[in-house]
């Protein structure tokens, strides 16, 4: 494409559509022109796919469940080999508004990842970007300090991670660092992909005048209590043995271990924790990919 300003949207969802469509509805009335917009459908059983067929300005690409991480390689390489300059995209369970994305292009720049300021569903600000991550105190958890309200008075604010909820990025990401690591199915991909993001240059952050409703209340102690638990403490493991320095990287998933081995829990999650444990201390190969096998 020649046009140095085409944008695709890129959405993944999975059994959510009454959320997807509120989604999508947004999408089509951004300020912003949107060129495109590809829905990446991760196998839902919900009528999902009989929508879709019936929306005539929309493509979509259906798969097996392979989490978010899968839909959100899958979606950016779809865009990516399309030729789209730009590439927003999101889970299907937050809703940006109406000039959300005229906002986050007042400051697109082939060096920038932009994320819009996420609001609770009962219209707070939702703190949960992180400002620096910590791979070297293993003392402390990973997170050393999230976004506070002081933080979102500014025009932008220089972060290390986000969440993968309405992240606008250049294609010039995708050549220098490649795509998501699918491997990681849910929870750590998007931390992953910024750490490697800006070891190479990249600068990231929040535009606070750039904004979008997640619709769910937040669930991580729900989460954390499923089977979803196991990908939690694999994948957190896998950042510490990936990035960490020596201490973090040897020490602190075993502190991590013994505190969630003396938490009082199911005997079936504490199984569920030890295999996530020996599964993200081994750190498969995989995990270890830059994200450029597609090219």
């Amino acid at each position: 494409m020649s046009d140095k300003n085409n944008v695709i949207a890129v959405v993944v969802t999975y059994n959510r559509l009454e959320l997807l469509q509120k989604v999508i509805d947004a999408l089509r009335n951004q300020t912003y022109k949107i060129d495109s917009i590809v829905v990446i459908n991760n196998s839902s059983t919900d009528g999902t796919e009989e929508w879709l067929k019936s929306q005539k300005d929309l493509k979509y690409i259906t798969q097996d469940n392979v989490g978010g991480a899968g839909g959100f390689n899958r979606g950016l390489k779809y865009g990516y080999e399309k030729g789209f300059e730009w590439i927003w995209f999101m889970d299907d369970d937050v809703v940006p508004r109406s000039n959300c994305l005229e906002e986050l292009m007042k400051y697109a720049d082939e060096k920038a990842i932009l994320s819009p300021l996420r609001y609770t569903p009962d219209g707070k600000p939702f703190f949960n970007e992180c400002v620096k991550f910590n791979f070297s105190n293993p003392f402390k958890t990973l997170w050393a300090r999230l976004i506070t309200r002081e933080d979102i008075a500014q025009d932008f604010i220089d972060i290390d991670g986000m969440t993968f909820e309405g992240i606008l990025i250049n294609r010039a990401l995708i050549d220098a660092i490649g795509l998501p690591v699918k491997e990681y199915f849910l929870y750590g991909d998007d931390s992953d992909y910024f750490i490697k993001a800006k070891k190479a240059g990249f600068r990231i952050g929040v535009v606070p005048s750039a904004k979008s409703d997640r619709v769910l209340p937040e669930n991580s102690i729900k989460q954390w209590n499923s089977p979803r638990r196991y990908y939690m403490v694999r994948n957190i493991i896998i950042l510490d043995r990936l990035y960490g320095n020596f201490w973090v990287r040897n020490f602190r998933p075993i502190l991590y271990f013994v505190k969630w081995f003396f938490s009082k829990i199911d005997p079936k999650l504490m199984k569920i924790t030890f295999k996530g444990f020996i599964d993200g201390w081994k750190c498969p190969e995989e995990f270890r990919k830059n994200g450029k096998e597609f090219r």
